[in-house]
């Protein structure tokens, strides 16, 4: 937030307060009003856990998918799925040759590189972080990756090929759909958090016999693949 500008009147002394609804959002959102009053109070001893923020661009988790036909694995009717889980603190808007577009792209060219496969990378969600979420980037970002699926140790993403090596997840398309449909429920009831559908839902079950899980940090992680031909 932008530092309080020599000369301004505090907000406690402010007089013309807006009196409807309309006029406190344009108000709030005009110059320098908003954030003297988040200031004021995230400044106030009432607010307990929370703060508010007020910023050009939201913080964003997003995913990407790597879609490769039986890659990496079949069990059964059970098609997994390789998912890269990360942040940004940009602009997402499709088109704009952004950080995710542009992770998106080095995906595809360096998983080609190293091998004879082909693949898409594609776009499975993009969630702002809530406005009263008051953990660390670093930490939510952590707590959806480990909710979309089994954590890639960075060695094996590495082996594959993958970039940003420390945000890989082993999930299922069951899963992938699942979130999908979660997603739409939310927005069909107007949630504007729908990084809420995480909290308490997240990837469950063992992982395919072709995988091998190890804990680390008290988490099972996927240390090594026996890839499916």
């Amino acid at each position: 937030m932008a530092s309080p500008g020599k000369g301004k009147i505090p907000i406690s002394t402010v007089t013309g307060w807006p009196k409807t609804r309309e006029e406190f959002v344009t108000w709030f959102w005009t110059g320098t009003n908003g954030n003297e009053l988040i200031k004021e109070l995230n400044r106030s001893k009432s607010h307990a856990d929370d703060y508010i923020r007020r910023e050009k661009e939201r913080p964003t988790i997003y995913c990407i998918v790597l879609n490769d036909g039986s890659f990496p694995g079949k069990e059964g009717k059970v098609q997994w799925k390789l998912c890269k889980v990360g942040f940004t603190h940009v602009s997402t808007a499709k088109g704009s040759q952004n950080r995710m577009e542009q992770v998106q792209a080095e995906i595809e060219r360096k998983y080609e590189s190293n091998g004879d496969r082909k693949a898409e990378a594609a776009v499975l969600f993009v969630m702002p972080i809530g406005a009263v979420d008051v953990s660390t980037f670093s930490d939510t970002e952590k707590r959806i990756r480990n909710a979309v699926g089994w954590p890639i140790h960075k060695g094996l993403a590495k082996k594959l090929g993958l970039p940003c090596s420390t945000e890989w997840v082993l999930t299922t398309q069951q899963f992938i759909d699942q979130i999908k449909v979660r997603k739409e429920k939310l927005k069909a009831k107007g949630n504007t958090d729908l990084i809420d559908l995480f909290k308490e839902f997240k990837f469950k079950g063992g992982g395919p016999p072709w995988a091998t899980l190890t804990d680390v940090d008290g988490l099972p992680t996927v240390t090594d693949l026996t890839l499916q031909e």
